[in-house]
């Protein structure tokens, strides 16, 4: 294709980029007077399976009249990296084609700017755009961004240290699941790969005193997994830690996984599923600010990346990102802008 040399190189010649920018294609040349919106896209090369990508992109981003160039990331960093060069470039919307991963790095180049984030979802559990009621399939989301049945909504992002999460951070059993579905086996069992680490850590798992500070309240508990929850879909058919997750409402919920066992995993999932909690076996906090300290120390996750060890400080960073999302919501309620802080702490929540 004419603009391959482009697609290879994160940071092209001034030629090359303003043809992408303007979608031209041969034999029908562009200038940039012709598009009064400019988006960039950020592609990770390992997203998706067979979708003509480039051509689906280019079809649909003309036709409603945009222009639009894209930057193809080679390493860990490099989606903030570009998101931030796009804000800079004067760009309308930054568009991330690739799992959770790229879509958190990209975010996290975005916290606190009026530039909306697009989703194209192409990993393997595609939980952050589940829980936007993003589509998932390819040409269905890359015509949400430019559909007049569209938003931009501000949502919450949890910060641990330097690290920015859209999703959940996990300590414990979680994060030892998240070490275990490597590269190789998510690429070849999809999102049965986490399943199979889910049964590998269960043969033999730490029981761990977590010692919490949850907005300046100290809680000792012991369990198999401390997750601290943004977002409360995971991923898999209906699956949710608890029916008030939101990651709106400028707080962040705190759930201790205690009891270990299949036949305990599946109890507690058929519970969620009717939105009934246990809180014998998951108890549940909210809060702002959350201090997690491991006896023993145990790995840290977020979205997915594993960060370390324990202890972790973590904050919400509330309406911290603009994302472009369809106007009605899984549950066919209008999507609005509202961001209602509620009522925090260390007091446990139930299910009514």
């Amino acid at each position: 294709m004419a603009n391959d040399d482009f697609l290879r190189n994160p940071a092209p010649q001034a030629g090359d980029a303003q043809s992408a920018q303007n979608g031209s294609s041969e034999g029908e040349p562009a200038t940039a007077e012709t598009f009064s919106k400019h988006l960039r896209v950020i592609l990770n090369p390992a997203a998706g399976q067979d979708e003509p990508a480039l051509k689906v992109l280019n079809s649909v981003l003309r036709e409603a009249g945009y222009g639009w160039d894209v930057r193809i990331t080679q390493q860990a960093g490099d989606a903030t990296r570009l998101a931030r060069e796009a804000i800079d470039d004067g760009m309308d919307m930054v568009v991330v084609y690739g799992g959770d991963g790229s879509i958190m790095e990209a975010a996290a180049g975005m916290i606190g700017s009026e530039i909306p984030l697009g989703i194209v979802p192409g990993g393997t559990g595609n939980v952050i755009s589940l829980a936007l009621g993003i589509p998932r399939t390819f040409n269905e989301a890359v015509a949400l961004l430019v559909s007049p049945e569209r938003v931009i909504r501000s949502v919450d992002l949890g910060m641990a240290g330097d690290k920015c999460f859209m999703e959940r951070l996990g300590v414990g059993l979680e994060a030892t699941v998240t070490q275990a579905a490597d590269r190789e086996a998510k690429d070849k069992y999809g999102i049965f790969a986490y399943v199979i680490s889910t049964v590998q850590a269960l043969a033999d798992p730490d029981i761990v005193t977590y010692r919490l500070k949850i907005d300046g309240e100290e809680i000792i508990t012991k369990g198999l997994s401390c997750v601290v929850a943004n977002v409360g879909d995971l991923g898999v058919a209906n699956l949710s830690l608890a029916p008030d997750v939101d990651f709106t409402d400028g707080l962040l919920d705190i759930f201790v996984i205690r009891k270990a066992g299949l036949m305990n995993m599946f109890s507690l999932a058929a519970s969620v599923i009717g939105g009934n909690e246990n809180h014998e076996t998951m108890p549940h906090y909210k809060g702002r600010e959350i201090e997690i300290v491991a006896e023993p120390r145990q790995p840290v996750h977020a979205d997915g990346e594993v960060l370390g060890e324990s202890p972790v400080k973590i904050k919400i960073l509330p309406s911290a990102l603009k994302v472009v999302v369809p106007a009605v919501d899984r549950k066919g309620n209008p999507v609005g802008e509202t961001n209602v802080p509620k009522t925090s702490g260390a007091q446990e929540f139930t299910t009514m």
